[in-house]
């Protein structure tokens, strides 16, 4: 009795006979095709989730200390390689449908978190800046904003203040606490940043500082220093006289008297005497100019006097005080026949 040896039995229909080394039963290499090794974005934007659904448990590694922080990258380089080891693909198009799905899932979960963490960091700024623009050192500073002369006449009037920026700090216990705040302010004439600072006492918020820099300007207008003015403009003949307008011709002399307020200490004070024309108003030149250095910020009377030999001419004349900072202030009189 003879026996016969019988050929291999052919691979059914539609079916590829298994490669060396490849997944069991699946008949695909066990080494990835080059055009398959590349960047998994997937694995990268994913990482752990990614690794468990694509059987790479090495992906777990994100959650350990030193090297967590740089296993995304190592997943983005190599994650295409170790799925292809891993999983059970029944193409090279099966392979590349997954980790695309993989990928756009990635890509939607980063959107979505950065998305969302935009939304948490808005509506802090938004919940900060609503406290500070209801705090009472930003009303504060806006109510003395407002009313300035020297923010109006750099920015015009209304001025609208934008909203605050900065920090608060209380102690209720004591009822102290501090303010340094900043803030926009825009006019019809301009616009200008303002910074802020205060001071509470016993529960009372007080402006300690309050600046106003208007755009295009390096120098700061203090805003919290009460504003540099004269007042009080008196003409007499004497110091013990009586303030008057009007004077005789022929008496030798006429006393200017004014109050200094907000002056700082160095300022020259100048005052300059004109006589007027007949007729309009229209000043002649400047015949005389008197000038003093305020050496003192508390002196609260500044004087200064005109004396002609042959006395004073008839007519109508004004003088002027004005100074570095300071808005000028007239007084007119006249010398009668």
């Amino acid at each position: 009795m003879s026996t016969a040896t019988l050929p291999p039995a052919a691979p059914a229909p539609g079916s590829a006979a298994p490669l060396p080394g490849s997944a069991p039963g699946l008949g695909l290499p066990r080494e990835i095709p080059p055009e398959l090794d590349r960047w998994n974005w997937g694995a990268f934007l994913l990482n752990w989730i990614w690794g468990l659904g694509n059987n790479t448990f090495l992906a777990l590694l994100v959650f350990a200390p030193f090297v967590g922080f740089v296993m995304p990258f190592v997943l983005g380089a190599k994650g295409s390689a170790w799925a292809w080891r891993n999983g059970r693909w029944t193409s090279v198009e099966h392979f590349q449908r997954v980790q695309r799905t993989w990928a756009i899932w990635g890509v939607v979960a980063m959107v979505g978190s950065l998305a969302l963490f935009g939304l948490l960091i808005l509506g802090v700024v938004l919940g900060v800046s609503t406290l500070l623009n209801e705090s009472e050192p930003y009303k504060l500073a806006v109510v003395r904003l407002q009313a300035s002369p020297q923010a109006i006449e750099r920015l015009g009037a209304p001025i609208t203040a934008g909203s605050a920026g900065g920090s608060i700090k209380t102690d209720d216990g004591k009822g102290d606490g501090s303010a340094d705040l900043t803030f926009t302010a825009t006019g019809p004439k301009g616009d200008g940043k303002v910074f802020v600072k205060a001071v509470r006492d016993a529960d009372m918020w007080r402006l300690t500082g309050l600046r106003l820099t208007p755009a295009g300007q390096e120098q700061a207008l203090d805003l919290a220093r009460p504003e540099a003015n004269v007042v009080d403009l008196r003409l007499k003949t004497s110091n013990a006289g009586e303030a008057k307008t009007t004077f005789k011709a022929g008496e030798e002399a006429v006393l200017l008297q004014f109050t200094p307020s907000g002056v700082p200490a160095g300022t020259t004070l100048v005052a300059d005497w004109t006589k007027l024309k007949a007729a309009g108003g229209e000043a002649d030149d400047t015949f005389y100019q008197s000038k003093v250095v305020l050496d003192d910020v508390a002196k609260n009377l500044i004087s200064f006097t005109v004396t002609f030999k042959d006395g004073w001419q008839a007519g109508r004349y004004r003088v002027t005080v004005s100074g570095d900072g300071i808005p000028p202030k007239s007084a007119t009189f006249t010398v009668a026949p």
